[in-house]
């Protein structure tokens, strides 16, 4: 086969690989079996569900790597009992369980593509059509992921108060106080998605030097006295205009001396590259009404319509960017 063949054939089939994963979690397959070996049948009546279904879903699960079968029994592979248990060492199962969402709303995208946005209600940070815990525990998994190289480049010497907006679970935060002791750090998020924000607080024993302000970023100002205002994987949910609005409100929270610091996926001026930032502006059409990937160019001009002065650009953690505004 000739490689555009192939190429052809990679792409139009490549949903195979994902959608049995997502099955996989979406019905329990993976909690179900948890450390013991069980029979197909024994697991379809665990999960009420068919026989035959679940045995065809589970050979389908052994091939990918993430089950071992054993005659007609099936447990889970060393991979599965890491990554795929709520409970395990490096437990991706909410970021896994959000990409079966996504895998869902991506089948509207030539209708996106159409109308220019989402053909579905709400958006997500609206709250309109997501479970907030399973989303923030999922951007919790994402999180954990980079908030240390982030702790480690942002800079966070002299940054005696700051404010995470969307800050979600509060991994950033978090990784931020332990980094540096004299700070105090507030996650400015939902309601509902900084309850995950405040257990998350809790476990780290940061109660006295972390905090929480429920809040709308479209709508709501966000304080003062700020050294740093720190935007993770945010600014892509919103349109330009609403992103230049929300810098706005942060230039008036800012202390004179202190930094915007915006950090999300890096996209050349070409929009074509790198590809995972290209495949989520499609992520961005098929979710929101207005978000989109950015360039830096077009973020250090929310900055400058703020009065900030773009301060510097950062790689971090493979794909994204760190950019920074200062106020003079």
């Amino acid at each position: 086969m000739n490689q555009a063949l192939q190429r052809i054939d990679e792409l139009s089939m490549g949903f195979q690989m994902s959608a049995p994963l997502f099955a996989g979690a979406r019905l329990g397959v993976f909690q179900a079996l948890g450390g013991e070996t069980l029979s197909s049948d024994e697991l379809a009546k665990r999960l009420n569900a068919s026989p035959r279904g679940i045995r065809a879903l589970c050979d389908a699960l052994t091939a990918l790597d993430l089950l071992e079968k054993d005659g007609g029994s099936y447990r889970n592979s060393d991979i599965a009992l890491r990554t795929l248990l709520e409970d395990a060492p490096d437990s991706r199962l909410a970021l896994v369980m959000h990409g079966a969402m996504l895998y869902d709303r991506w089948a509207s995208l030539a209708d996106a593509a159409v109308r220019g946005g989402s053909v579905l209600d709400g958006e997500p940070g609206s709250g309109a059509n997501r479970d907030e815990e399973a989303f923030a525990k999922a951007m919790a998994d994402i999180g954990r992921m980079s908030a240390e190289e982030v702790a480690e480049k942002i800079g966070l010497a002299g940054v005696r108060r700051m404010i995470d907006v969307g800050g979600g679970p509060g991994v950033y935060a978090i990784a931020f106080a332990r980094r540096e002791p004299s700070l105090h750090a507030v996650v400015f998020d939902s309601p509902g998605t900084l309850e995950v924000a405040r257990r998350n607080i809790a476990a780290a024993g940061l109660e006295d030097r972390v905090s929480t302000q429920p809040g709308d970023a479209l709508n709501d100002e966000f304080g003062s006295g700020y050294d740093l205002i720190f935007l993770s994987n945010f600014v892509h949910m919103f349109s330009a205009e609403q992103n230049a609005a929300i810098i706005a409100r942060c230039a008036r929270a800012l202390n004179i001396g202190g930094r915007v610091c915006v950090k999300d996926f890096a996209i050349d001026e070409s929009r074509t590259a790198p590809l995972r930032s290209a495949l989520f502006t499609i992520n961005m059409l098929v979710n929101t009404q207005g978000g989109d990937c950015y360039t830096c160019g077009e973020i250090v001009a929310w900055f400058e319509a703020a009065g900030l002065a773009f301060d510097s650009e950062t790689p971090v953690c493979g794909n994204s960017m760190l950019v920074f505004g200062k106020k003079a």
